[in-house]
């Protein structure tokens, strides 16, 4: 490596440390400052905390955060960083000198793209591998770190196209259980409250039969939920030859239910967009059920996992003629361009995926609108770069 590669590589790491820190910081700090009275009621709610209790739960929910934001901020972050760099050099005239000695200066910006390609290296294992085995953790609220409320599990198909249902889930106790028992008002009758259930379907999406039990504990050693007073009771759908339903046949016990959506599905599940936490074979696997009501929005955050990252460095090559083209200028034009081009990118980005969402345009196209927008724009500015 030339020593023009390496001052320049160090001028860029330097800026990317002190920029990721220091916007990762703040995103962080005000998130905790917005829910600083959840992390106060959690503890008002349970047992009464103490001061360095609520700065443990602070720093707990911080450590997940951070990953996150990364996750959102990267490219923002690589941009910022590689105009700094540039202004530093244009600043001191390092710059022109460069160019007088008959450097290129694609020369010059080829290290910081290289390492910026590694970087988005960095965010895909961010994305791919980090994420999904803190998924839980990011999928809860601040005022319930300890996972203690509990929540339905609301209609949730598994490996076997058979569908889950339960009105209560325990998190502390892996359990899905029963409402509460209503009494009526005017007789004093206990009403049976609805238990959880597993409609067993085909591959045709056919009633086949139901389970029904009092409760269902997960055993993560088994993989199953293991049923308690659980009975297993065939379908009526099944006609006669001579047009009458079968009798009711008898149910038979079901002591356990072996599935792939155990309790840490359900936890990631319980928030509406659990599917930004999860891997791309994960949304891919949950994408194929077109009977999901979020099936539109886990089609866009497919083709998003492919799309974000080259839109990182789409963002990067169209920033950096910019500020390589503002000889002697000042830090501020610069970052200034770069909060720009930034700003307009998120909301082409937002939008896009809002139409896609909202399935007025097709979810590959959704993902992949911002990328075909910018990209051409930023050869553009590539080529109007004056070496």
């Amino acid at each position: 490596m030339k020593i023009l590669d390496r001052y320049i590589l160090c001028t860029f790491l330097f800026s990317f440390v002190v920029v990721l820190v220091a916007v990762i910081g703040m995103a962080v700090t005000l998130d905790l400052v917005i829910n600083l009275d959840e992390f106060t009621k959690e503890g008002a709610a349970q047992v009464p905390k103490g001061i360095w209790q609520v700065l443990f739960d602070g720093c707990r929910y911080s450590f997940y955060k951070v990953f996150d934001y990364f996750q959102m901020l990267c490219g923002t972050v690589l941009l910022v960083a590689a105009a700094i760099t540039l202004a530093r050099l244009n600043k001191s005239n390092e710059l022109a000198g460069i160019k007088a000695s008959g450097i290129s200066v694609y020369r010059v910006m080829w290290p910081i793209i290289l390492c910026a390609l590694a970087f988005n290296v960095l965010f895909l294992a961010n994305q791919e591998y980090i994420i999904p085995r803190f998924a839980v953790q990011l999928t809860r609220e601040p005022d319930d770190l300890d996972a203690l409320e509990e929540f339905p599990v609301r209609y949730m198909r598994d490996a076997h196209n058979n569908v889950i249902y339960s009105p209560v889930y325990l998190p502390d106790k892996q359990m899905m259980t029963g409402g509460r028992v209503i009494r009526h008002k005017r007789t004093g009758q206990l009403i049976p409250s609805v238990r959880p259930m597993i409609i067993l379907r085909d591959s045709q999406n056919r009633l086949v039969g139901t389970i029904v039990a009092d409760s269902a504990v997960w055993d993560a050693r088994r993989g199953l939920w293991r049923l308690e007073g659980g009975m297993k009771y065939k379908s009526m759908k099944a006609a006669t030859p001579f047009g009458r339903p079968p009798a009711e046949p008898p149910p038979e016990p079901c002591a356990f239910y072996k599935t792939n959506i155990g309790s840490d599905q359900i936890e990631r599940q319980r928030s509406p967009d659990f599917y930004n936490y999860l891997s791309y074979g994960e949304v891919k696997e949950l994408a194929r059920d077109r009977e999901r009501g979020n099936w539109r929005e886990l089609a866009v955050a497919k083709h998003k996992h492919f799309a974000k990252p080259i839109l990182n460095i789409v963002l990067l090559l169209l920033g950096l003629p910019f500020v390589v083209g503002q000889e002697g200028k000042s830090y501020i034009l610069s970052v200034l361009i770069c909060s720009g081009l930034v700003l307009s990118m998120f909301a082409v980005e937002y939008a896009t995926t809002e139409f896609g969402n909202a399935g007025h345009v097709r979810p590959v196209l959704a993902a992949w609108l911002p990328v075909f927008i910018f990209f051409p724009f930023s050869v553009l500015a590539m080529d109007s770069v004056r070496t």
